[in-house]
């Protein structure tokens, strides 16, 4: 991991606004804009700064070997001290954390999302349902089999403390 230095911060309204040194003299800093309260709330849990000072020194790879064993499932994720164990031992380490026992209702996985940091929205909103459908446009509304993948990439930016 680099060392990562802020350049500047500036409170606008209700939003926080970062800027990052480049690692060069050359390139422009990287600017972050985070909401007030959110940031307030994060940086004030002791075990939020735990996870992201300690986080880098434990990486692993995670293979089909390791998911058929379970170390990477988590079914207690409405403990606040467990999930963020979790999000700690699996997560930040691991890059990967599959929750069991969540509930179907549509807000269940916003409400989880939250509990790790603001969610963005995106062309396809704040979120979307993956639901099967006649005559479906894209591969989320069918009933193929979607194999663990990442959306958005371009649209995806790490926050730590």
């Amino acid at each position: 991991m680099q060392n990562v230095h802020i350049a500047g911060d500036k409170l606008t309204g209700d939003r926080v606004k970062i800027s990052w040194k480049p690692e060069n003299d050359a390139a422009e800093p990287h600017v972050s804009w985070y909401d007030a309260k959110w940031l307030e709330s994060a940086a004030s849990k002791p075990e939020g700064r735990e996870i992201s000072s300690t986080a880098h020194n434990n990486i692993y790879l995670w293979n089909n070997e390791r998911l058929k064993k379970g170390g990477l499932f988590y079914d207690n994720w409405q403990d606040p001290k467990r999930f963020q164990r979790a999000i700690k031992n699996n997560l930040a380490a691991a890059g990967i954390l599959l929750l069991l026992k969540v509930p179907t209702n549509e807000t269940a996985v916003e409400a989880i999302a939250e509990k790790l940091g603001p969610i963005k929205n995106t062309f396809y909103g704040r979120t979307w349902d993956v639901k099967d459908k006649p005559m479906a446009e894209n591969v989320a509304y069918t009933n193929v089999f979607l194999d663990l993948h990442m959306d958005l990439l371009w649209e995806i930016s790490i926050t730590t403390f």
